[in-house]
């Protein structure tokens, strides 16, 4: 994958919709290393934008009787969100929009429900509870955990080809941004919660060019990281109305 396309653009940070300063800030610092790319499709400050994140919060509250986590809601609604490859894991992923990730998790479902009960693979497959959020060259997702449990806001890894979710990448959306943002900063790996705690993708280095911006994310030759960081606390779910 190779990111490097126009010229650099200047993030503005700026929202219309719900504020969640650390997201904010995580944001500012991946924009400014990424080229310029396209807005991201069905977000930023528009009557049409708010009504497709509306309707993501809808669907999950008919089907699951939660609210999306709000780092989530924040992340979608800044302003001079890049719809580029831009996050961790290996081979990067692009941020989906509330639009394609309600039309990827119904694509998902469907293809779920056409297999076949006795696979093995079968307990294993893409449920309900998961919204896809980012997408890799390969057709791979990055997957929130949408059930109202101690794992809400959970962001996973979605192999296609091999189902199932293993450790948590990061414990939140906001941690997720954290994380790449500390990485594309010091040149240092990113994933390193997600390794510490025992998880089997790699740690993942950002690959930049000779002007500073983001062109890939490759796996780390570096050692095992130490204890475990920060990332802040794990958002709790919250009920959806009415429920």
């Amino acid at each position: 994958m190779n990111a490097e396309s126009a010229e650099v653009g200047t993030p503005t940070g700026e929202s219309s919709g719900p504020v969640d300063e650390r997201v904010r800030r995580a944001w500012e610092l991946i924009a400014g290393r990424l080229p310029t790319r396209g807005p991201l499709p069905g977000t930023v400050g528009t009557v049409v934008d708010e009504a497709r994140v509306a309707e993501v919060e809808r669907v999950v509250g008919d089907e699951l009787g939660v609210r999306l986590p709000p780092d989530l809601v924040a992340l979608w609604w800044l302003d001079a969100v890049h719809a580029g490859h831009c996050l961790p894991s290996e081979g990067a992923f692009s941020l989906d929009g509330p639009q394609e990730a309600l039309e990827l998790r119904k694509f998902m479902l469907d293809l779920a429900e056409a297999e076949d009960p006795d696979d093995p693979a079968w307990p294993d497959r893409f449920t309900e509870d998961l919204l896809p959020i980012g997408t890799s060259p390969g057709g791979d997702s990055l997957v929130v955990r949408l059930r109202p449990d101690e794992h809400h806001g959970n962001v996973h890894f979605w192999d296609h080809e091999v189902w199932g979710l293993g450790v948590p990448l990061w414990p939140s959306v906001a941690a997720m941004l954290d994380d790449a943002a500390s990485a594309l900063l010091s040149g240092g790996p990113a994933l390193t919660w997600h390794v510490a705690n025992g998880g089997d993708q790699p740690l993942v280095v950002p690959l930049l060019n000779e002007r500073g911006r983001l062109t890939d994310w490759e796996a780390s030759p570096g050692p095992a990281p130490g204890p475990e960081p920060d990332l802040g606390p794990r958002p709790a779910p919250r009920p959806s109305p009415g429920a």
